[in-house]
């Protein structure tokens, strides 16, 4: 397939970009702030106005500092003085914080302001795949994985939310392209280039660790021998470390003290005695803030519920990732990273060859990390892993130009329609047969707490007596609504609203019976609304949520 000139290749681009940040922008203006957005909104605003990095120490500074920038200078936040916060408590701080800007009617612009950075690094992320699929191909691959990224819904849905996962997705990429390049010219400059990326994806998340010592086997394995490799390999081990340090006290010159630095080394000293593997992470030369978080997560991340295609669980599923992605992507999605991964290795051995080196290190030690952990907690976890794959795509240019052409057209079609009938709920949307996504997905895959001002709204015309809604810290959607699990039979006689998350996940067994009832309706199809008219049958139920009812008034079979 010819390879398309610079400037068309830069307009299409551009159209790519402004349709993902335009839908985006609508979204990250009408959605309800999400449970972890809270905590990092809360975080950043701290950081950025009291350059004060106690508040969650569990995500890495990047990702709540950045975005927490403009919400800052912009949206007049207010930033409240509570004992939660000389404490150093940010789970309760997080309350107090939102709770506040929700009573001052600014809760909605700070965190609209929050998501732009993300947003703009979901863009951002589509643009180095350009580059990547560019250099494993031509610049019509590199459009064809740019065209991808940018028109799957549940990446349109994660990016508008300010996610974490996108951001470190964004720096999984970057190091994608610094090790390619590196690769094909070893010189010191691109050596500290990939350095200081890894850097940078250190300071977004702790799990960017992992990314070090591959790049450095890489090193000391591939190129030993040659010129300057000592060096090179000693600029991939300490100038992430460096760069992280200056991240942390640049932000905040003053390293924490105090009862919450105790509560930090204590964290660190439990999750060192839990986990040799932690013990090991947590020897490295590195900020107490940054070791705290690193820390919480080892000590969070035990078995939890989980749920997918009508089966729960509690703890971690080797196949819940992959499982998850059939069901959460488009089948096009799919189809243009097989074509081009089969016609890489049909017409160059070379080219295939490369395209494997490039991807594979970085993508499949993150894809080993994610399997062993137990927190299947949807598939926004896997992004990073699944991202630097589209790159692949960029090989459906060497089909020949009948075959690419038929290719790409269906990919782009299907990825058009997707992305329409995904609007404007990109991330609770699911491609047929799945439909009734809440049937089949649950957590992040479905339901981050985004539809509770939709909620609200239609409270204020369906008076619901009853609701158990995902909801972060401080942000009370139903204000004196008794939640479901616990209300009396009587209080139920009426409309009741339930978050996907709720029925199969946070409070799957109290919700039993419910799932037994079909639901009259889902709201911004991740929460549902059941009608009682008669007494409820509180029996046990099945694990997989009824389809939607027929009638007006929900019923058990």
């Amino acid at each position: 397939m010819p390879e398309v000139r610079r400037p068309v290749a830069f307009v299409v681009l551009g159209l790519l970009c402004g349709q993902f940040l335009l839908l985006g922008l609508i979204q990250a203006s009408r959605d309800s702030v999400t449970v972890d957005e809270a905590v990092d909104l809360t975080a950043g605003l701290v950081a950025v106005e009291r350059h004060d990095l106690r508040m969650n120490p569990e995500h890495g500074l990047f990702h709540h500092v950045v975005p927490g920038v403009l919400p800052a200078l912009i949206a007049d936040p207010v930033i409240p003085d509570t004992a939660a916060y000389d404490d150093g408590d940010w789970f309760d701080y997080t309350d107090d914080l939102i709770r506040a800007n929700d009573r001052a009617g600014r809760l909605d612009d700070v965190v609209f302001w929050f998501r732009v950075v993300p947003l703009l690094l979901g863009a951002a992320t589509g643009l180095l795949l350009y580059v990547v699929g560019a250099r494993l191909a031509n610049r019509s691959g590199g459009l064809v994985a740019a065209g991808v990224w940018l028109t799957t819904p549940y990446v349109l849905g994660l990016a508008h939310l300010g996610s974490l996962d996108i951001s470190f997705t964004f720096w999984v990429v970057a190091s994608v392209l610094a090790f390619d390049r590196w690769r094909e010219t070893p010189v010191d400059a691109r050596a500290l280039a990939l350095a200081g990326v890894l850097g940078a994806a250190l300071l977004t998340r702790h799990t960017a660790i992992v990314l070090v010592p591959v790049v450095l086997v890489s090193v000391v394995v591939v190129h030993r021998g040659r010129d300057r490799w000592l060096a090179q390999a000693a600029m991939v081990l300490l100038v992430p470390l460096v760069v992280v340090w200056v991240g942390y006290r640049a932000v905040d010159p003053t390293p924490v003290e105090g009862a919450p630095r105790d509560r930090f080394e204590a964290l660190i000293s439990t999750a060192s005695a839990d986990s040799p593997v932690a013990a090991a992470a947590l020897a490295v030369p590195l900020p107490v803030e940054w070791r705290a978080g690193l820390a919480y997560l080892t000590e969070t991340s035990d078995d939890r519920p989980a749920y997918l295609l009508g089966e729960s669980w509690s703890g971690g599923r080797w196949w819940f990732f992959p499982a998850s992605a059939a069901v959460k992507l488009p089948a096009t999605f799919f189809l243009a990273i097989a074509a081009g991964a089969w016609a890489m290795v049909r017409a160059s051995r070379g080219r295939a060859r490369r395209a494997a080196v490039v991807v594979a290190p970085l993508a499949g030690v993150l894809a080993v990390f994610l399997a062993a952990q137990p927190l299947d907690l949807g598939l926004r976890l896997a992004v990073p892993v699944l991202a630097p794959v589209v790159a692949l795509s960029a090989g459906v240019v060497d089909l020949s130009r009948r075959t690419a052409v038929a290719v790409l057209m269906v990919v782009g079609a299907g990825q058009f329609v997707a992305q329409v009938a995904a609007f404007p709920e990109s991330l609770a949307w699911t491609p047929p047969p799945f439909s009734d996504g809440y049937r089949a997905v649950s957590d992040s895959s479905i339901d981050f707490g985004q539809a509770n001002e939709t909620v609200r709204g239609r409270h204020e015309t369906t008076a619901f007596v009853a609701a158990s809604l995902t909801a972060p810290r401080g942000y009370d959607v139903l204000p004196g609504v008794p939640r479901v699990e616990t209300a009396q039979d009587a209080q139920l006689m009426g409309d009741v609203v339930v978050s996907a998350t709720e029925l199969t996940v946070t409070h799957a067994e109290e919700l039993s019976w419910l799932r037994a009832y079909c639901p009259v309706e889902v709201i911004a199809s991740s929460v549902l609304r059941y009608r009682f008219e008669t007494p409820v049958d509180r029996s046990p139920g099945p694990d997989t949520p009824a389809s939607p009812c027929r009638g007006e008034v929900s019923a058990r079979p």
